[in-house]
């Protein structure tokens, strides 16, 4: 034990704070960082716990690599699905003023397709990823990556519910409701919806 050490336990002892043996050691030409390496392995003895390793920067970067991937992929297969629901509209409610082939071709839907059969796997994968970890260390369920991916795809949502609402009753106030506009106006909101739901109610909220 040094003679640091020594002097800092005894006067802890004595009931001096932390913030005068700080100040007092500084003035007497003491590094910052041994005084306070010092104090924690004074707390580090007192109450017979080693101190906490800091997460590294790699452990961090690799968090948000599975928010992001996650965030990510449910954008990419939501808006595979939705577009695929769209395509499936238009075929089976053809709009009359528009001249285009409206038969349904696997050419059509192509990419939709794979983009859910890509996306959806990668989305599972790093949801279970995000979760297996926070199931492990429950402190990351309230990591700033996941409240602010949480908040940007709430407030996405609501966007996109609210403008979905809004053709809706534009469409009904011009008289113009018809089956394709409702079936594609449900799409939206059911899509949307599911994804509020999703961070509302489930990952959202701290394991």
């Amino acid at each position: 034990m040094s003679d640091l050490d020594t002097f800092l336990q005894a006067a802890k002892a004595r009931g001096a704070s932390d913030e005068f043996l700080v100040a007092l050691m500084k003035e007497h030409g003491w590094p910052q960082a041994e005084i306070y390496q010092a104090l924690g392995r004074h707390y580090a003895q007192a109450t017979g716990l080693p101190i906490p390793a800091a997460r590294g920067r790699l452990e961090s970067a690799r968090e948000a690599f599975f928010h992001l991937l996650a965030f990510a992929t449910l954008a990419s297969w939501i808006f595979a699905t939705g577009s695929l629901w769209f395509e499936l509209i238009d075929t089976w409610f053809p709009d009359p003023s528009r001249t285009l082939n409206t038969h349904w071709t696997w050419s059509r839907i192509s990419w939709q397709m794979a983009s859910i059969i890509v996306a959806f796997p990668a989305f599972v994968f790093a949801t279970r990823a995000v979760l297996a970890d926070i199931a492990a260390n429950p402190d990351k369920a309230a990591s700033p990556i996941r409240r602010w991916l949480t908040n940007i795809a709430l407030l996405l949502t609501a966007l996109i519910s609210i403008g979905d609402l809004v053709a809706f009753v534009a469409a009904l106030l011009q008289g113009e409701l018809t089956t394709r506009f409702l079936a594609q106006c449900g799409t939206i909101f059911l899509l949307a919806g599911a994804v509020f739901s999703y961070y509302s109610r489930g990952i959202a909220k701290p394991a």
